[in-house]
């Protein structure tokens, strides 16, 4: 008995090694805990942004699809004209006037 208690405890056995050992423990689940969160909060930004993005892809499909109606119309009522004889084909267009030719004398 005498010779056990002389003899030198492994090093795994001390409470210093013990210690160390914990700590590093901690150390490494913190760490994967953080990497952990910012994962997660990357994933979060990139949905957010995707779903950013499918609503602006969206909302331009639909300006496109209004003009597209818009333009087809017009297109439509000015090949049809306007049914007062100001429309495309319909006289003259003398009423037409470009700001450069403003009389702004003249009586009406």
């Amino acid at each position: 008995m005498a010779e056990q208690q002389l003899s030198p405890r492994r090093l795994e056995e001390t409470p210093a090694w013990r210690m160390a050992v914990a700590c590093l423990s901690v150390v490494i689940f913190l760490c994967l805990v953080y990497l952990a969160a910012h994962a997660f909060l990357w994933a979060v930004e990139a949905h957010l942004r995707f779903q950013e993005w499918r609503e602006g892809a969206r909302e331009r499909a639909e300006n496109e699809r209004e003009e597209e109606e818009m333009d087809r119309l017009l297109s439509n009522a000015g090949a049809m004209g306007t049914g007062d004889g100001h429309g495309p084909g319909e006289g003259d267009n003398s009423e037409v006037v470009f700001w450069g030719q403003v009389d702004w004398d003249a009586q009406d």
